[in-house]
């Protein structure tokens, strides 16, 4: 194990910065794993027109999250959502950031 792998487990170990939620791949049996979650606004250019668009960014760790895809399903807390699009991975290939949308 890393340096790097041992702090990206102690800041998805931290509760003021991660939390438990269920995640749900299309194929498979729904799962615990932890996520940090980030909602950046982001403004969207549209011809002439700015659209600003709120967005939710959910990080999940490679080692529980093995290969994620469009479609599976996040519950946090009450709310459920959903990935769109293509995950992405960190250049150390430790974490997935998932693009979401409400349900």
């Amino acid at each position: 194990m890393t340096a790097f792998s041992e702090m990206i487990d102690a800041l998805f170990a931290d509760p003021a910065l991660a939390r438990t939620v269920t995640y749900a791949p299309v194929a498979a049996a729904p799962q615990m794993v932890r996520a940090v979650i980030r909602s950046p606004d982001r403004i969207v250019d549209v011809g002439d027109i700015a659209i600003h668009t709120p967005t939710l960014l959910v990080d999940v760790r490679t080692s529980e999250v093995a290969t994620p895809q469009a479609g599976d399903l996040l519950t946090i807390g009450t709310l459920l959502y959903a990935v769109q699009g293509e995950p992405v991975q960190d250049a150390e290939h430790l974490v997935w950031t998932l693009d979401c949308y409400r349900q």
